[in-house]
């Protein structure tokens, strides 16, 4: 039920390439991202995560972990759609 970190792909292919493959995932993953609650309207966090130029914010119900919010900068769909002002 809680999060301690994330490891995102690309941070894995870095530590691949600059010789660190066997590092374990605890040194390699994230723990300082955007959290909010399961309850907050999606486009509040889409658009905070655009403009903290962060990828993904963790979703908590309370003090429980229920998922991640993944806002990759390439999602061509949803800026149409929500807008940013």
């Amino acid at each position: 039920g809680s999060l301690a970190g994330v490891v995102v792909t690309a941070d894995v292919l870095r530590a691949v390439r600059s010789g660190h493959a066997a590092q374990p995932l605890a040194s390699i993953a994230r723990y300082d991202f955007p959290v909010a609650e399961a309850s907050t309207e999606a486009t509040r966090v889409y658009r905070h995560l655009r403009e903290q130029n962060q990828p993904f914010a963790a979703v908590v119900d309370g003090d429980r972990f229920v998922g991640l919010f993944h806002a990759p900068q390439n999602l061509s769909d949803f800026p149409r759609a929500i807008p940013m002002a």
